[in-house]
């Protein structure tokens, strides 16, 4: 029997260890799950500032405003309602405003004055003691104050029309010295609530893409005009060519093939795919207003934005608004991009169509063309308050293959100065469905006869993009 009691506590005692060793590695998994999420989540912050930069920085006199959007920029990444860049005067020792959004307290958003002996006073002792900004320079102190009983926040409280519940303070340094402060002011999303841990990590991550501009931006202002825009002109080729997609999604039943070819050294039409989850894949086509670096510049803007915010958005029509808020407010001038987005769900074999003042959409469905025509003005071109972009929703079924284009093949001039037209592209798409070609035969095909009716495709004024969509 004491035999049988040893078994039974050592089989127990086993068990035990084995639910101990189980639950350890459990919450291991768990714990680098969540350090890989910040790691991409870093990276695709990283990659999206990157591209945010390349595309607003077109001549010295858009340094001010550049550094405006960029604080824009990083006030939405840390849920922030005002957020402040300084630019550290070494010799003067100031720091002067060079970018700044939202609501900041007035004595924040000026000139701030320091002193490296400390320009306040303990009211005790008498001593000298550093002021908030002092801290940050001169002991380099990273400062997060989320309560109003800190001593410290009341320093920022002078203004009746913004008062501070949250503050965030992060060094700016470069080579061992101390550059600058970047400032974030209350919480935006969560009224009330603190700057959390996470939100402070962020706002260090943001503060060395805003180094990394800030150099950039010092290079930049000592080339020669021309030296600018050859270098424009490479860093947007290459800034393209990286945007592209360099291969065609596997994605169920559905076969995907597209082409672009721009007109000039860069092009304002892109294409891209986004994964949103294991079933479902968003299918973007776009053409930017105008061409070369302008347009690239806003189609980079546009990508970045669809990449880094495809998941968050339940419906087509919400994150296409949001867009055109973001395009409208940061371009203006009348600039603006057309779109034409495909939500394709393999799972239940579905397709939601949005348009954006885009050229229609193509679809062959039971041996004829049909066109698809949703409302929708192109994106930027005017506020939310009198926007509007309808949706289209199918089942797709065997055989249905979609032809999504730019308006540079259907305007495609011959010397006659003649347009390819609608028709003929229609007339070349029935042509190559009825003959069961894959889709990358259908862009050959059509390229081909564009290219032959044109007679020289070098001459080409606009840019050229197509995208097809099979159901096989």
């Amino acid at each position: 029997m004491t035999q049988y009691y040893l078994l039974l506590l050592l089989c127990t005692g086993i068990t035990a260890v084995s639910v101990g060793i189980s639950v350890y590695f459990r919450m291991r998994a768990f714990t680098l799950g969540n350090q890989l999420q910040k790691a991409k989540q870093s990276m695709a912050e990283g990659n999206v500032f990157s591209d945010l930069f390349s595309k607003n920085i077109r001549t010295v006199s858009d340094s001010l405003n550049w550094m405006n959007i960029t604080a824009r920029y990083v006030a939405d990444a840390v849920d922030a309602v005002g957020l402040c860049i300084f630019r550290l005067d070494e010799k003067a020792q100031t720091l002067t405003v060079t970018g700044s959004v939202g609501r900041l307290p007035r004595n924040l958003n000026t000139i701030q004055t320091l002193s490296a002996e400390g320009s306040l006073s303990d009211p005790d002792t008498g001593e000298k003691q550093f002021n908030l900004l002092e801290s940050v320079v001169f002991l380099r102190k990273e400062i997060l104050l989320n309560s109003r009983q800190e001593a410290q926040l009341h320093q920022l409280d002078l203004d009746p029309h913004c008062h501070v519940n949250t503050f965030m303070a992060i060094p700016l340094t470069a080579d061992g010295q101390v550059i600058g402060v970047v400032c974030a002011v209350n919480r935006l999303k969560r009224s009330g609530l603190p700057f959390d841990l996470d939100l402070f990590r962020r706002l260090k991550l943001m503060s060395s893409h805003i180094i990394l501009a800030r150099n950039i931006m010092r290079v930049y202002e000592n080339l020669s005009e021309q030296q600018r825009i050859s270098q424009e002109l490479r860093f947007a080729q290459l800034l393209q060519k990286s945007l592209l997609p360099h291969d065609m999604p596997d994605w169920g039943q559905f076969q995907i093939d597209a082409i672009s070819r721009s007109s000039k050294e860069v092009s304002g039409d892109f294409y891209d795919y986004v994964e949103i989850d294991s079933d479902r894949l968003l299918v973007v086509i776009g053409d930017a207003s105008g061409k070369g670096i302008p347009a690239c510049m806003i189609m980079a803007m546009t990508r970045s934005f669809i990449r880094s915010n495809a998941s968050r958005f339940t419906t087509l029509k919400d994150m296409v608004l949001e867009l055109n808020k973001n395009l409208n407010q940061d371009m203006g001038d009348g600039r603006y991009i057309t779109l034409g987005m495909c939500l394709l769900n393999k799972k239940e074999s579905t397709l939601e169509y949005i348009r954006a003042g885009h050229t229609e959409l193509l679809m062959f469905v039971r041996n004829h063309i049909r066109s698809i025509n949703p409302e929708g003005s192109g994106v930027g071109l005017i506020p939310n308050d009198w926007a509007e972009f309808d949706t289209f929703c199918m089942e797709m079924t065997p055989d249905m293959e979609l032809f999504l284009f730019t308006d540079g093949i259907n305007e495609a001039t011959n010397p006659d100065g003649e347009y390819f037209g609608i028709d003929r592209i229609r007339d070349v798409f029935l042509a190559s469905c009825r003959d069961r070609e894959l889709p990358r035969d259908t862009i050959a095909r059509v390229m081909g006869k564009v290219d032959e009716f044109s007679q020289d495709p070098s001459s080409q004024a606009d840019d050229q993009t197509v995208v097809i969509i099979r159901h096989s």
